[in-house]
């Protein structure tokens, strides 16, 4: 991870295509303005909480590279939580498995080196998962109102989290408050509510617009392997982009509410959390590369539940990165090379979004 800082630093001094992710430069620019006691929302295009930019400010009065070290040290701890949580419940070698299924992963040890902060999301999400095993389901809520308030996406784990407590056949029961689901829940509210009170009291609106209403029309037709981005693309410049925008959130709900339900009774909560996040990403209207950091930093916590064979595991990871791949080449000829095809780009984010579905019927 050292050496992928420094020849990030080469890179982008000497090469065309920089290495660092333009994000990380967003969360620079905006520690600045914080720094200068002026609001990071100042700087366009930073729709985060302000509690990065505050943890970032290092980056201009220490080291430029202070994010990435310490996204790369935070990559490192939730390894670590991933090893404890496989081996409580396999054995060692397994867990050894795991936890460098996590490590040298190509997409984990980019991400970070570049600058981009899933590393924490992930450890608020690993860290929720872990305390919720021990059933310390207030610390839990503590950790998942804190992930949901650096990234709105782990919301969708909430209700498999307070189902699973006490798990029941009926809706009735599921949904029924005890001692442990109300431990939950008012954990959860203290967090959020008082991370949102926080950087409303300091930032009012301009917090509230860009890091949770924003991202509810928000809508990218650059860098997004969905196939939602081409119709975002056509409709961009009507005035139904907003209306088609929301509309896409209603397959994204099915089937998190589906999924939940599915594994409300799970005393072991790694496997549905996996497949929520894939389902969730694999039909979400933006998909990144580092949206791929979320479900991947499951799977090491479950891959010894799925009972595949080794040429099925093969084939199924080939087909992912090939599909990948093939979007990956698609964009480089639009973006960099500037040859039309828009509509190969959409082809392959359709079969790109098949291999995904199809990997998750399997995993079903």
């Amino acid at each position: 991870r050292l050496f992928l800082i420094l020849w990030g630093h080469f890179q982008d001094n000497y090469l065309t295509v920089q290495y660092t992710d333009v994000d990380y430069i967003v969360f620079t620019d905006a520690s600045r303005y914080v720094t200068q006691g002026q609001s990071p929302y100042l700087r366009p295009t930073y729709r985060y909480t302000p509690l990065l930019a505050w943890i970032l400010t290092p980056n201009i009065f220490l080291n430029a590279n202070f994010g990435k070290i310490l996204f790369s040290v935070v990559d490192l701890v939730n390894g670590f939580i991933i090893y404890g949580n496989v081996q409580s419940r396999f054995n060692p070698s397994v867990a050894f498995k795991s936890l460098c299924l996590w490590l040298f992963n190509p997409i984990t040890l980019v991400v970070s080196t570049r600058g981009n902060a899933e590393s924490l999301i992930i450890l608020s999400v690993l860290l929720t998962l872990y305390f919720h095993h021990r059933l310390s389901y207030f610390a839990s809520g503590i950790s998942l109102g804190l992930a949901v308030h650096l990234k709105l996406y782990p919301i969708i784990y909430s209700l498999v989290f307070y189902t699973s407590i006490s798990p029941s056949a009926t809706l009735f029961q599921s949904l029924k408050p005890n001692l442990g689901r109300v431990k939950l829940v008012c954990g959860f509210c203290l967090s959020l509510v008082t991370a949102s009170s926080v950087s409303y009291y300091f930032y009012g609106w301009p917090f509230l617009h860009e890091t949770y209403l924003y991202h509810l029309t928000r809508q990218d037709v650059r860098h997004n392997f969905s196939p939602y981005f081409y119709l975002l693309y056509l409709h961009s410049e009507l005035d139904t982009a907003p209306l088609v925008s929301l509309a896409s959130f209603l397959p994204q709900l099915l089937i998190v509410l589906i999924l939940s339900w599915r594994y409300r009774s799970r005393a072991d909560l790694s496997l549905a959390l996996f497949v929520l996040t894939f389902g969730f990403v694999t039909f979400n209207k933006v998909v990144t590369s580092q949206y791929f950091l979320w479900y991947l930093s499951l799977l090491p916590l479950c891959i010894p539940e799925l009972h595949f064979s080794n040429t099925k595991r093969v084939a199924m990871g080939l087909a992912w990165l090939i599909s990948q791949g093939l979007w990956l080449l698609c964009a480089y000829r639009l973006e960099f090379l500037g040859h039309n095809v828009m509509l190969h780009v959409w082809v392959a984010s359709l079969l790109f979004f098949a291999v995904n579905v199809y990997i998750l019927t399997q995993v079903l």
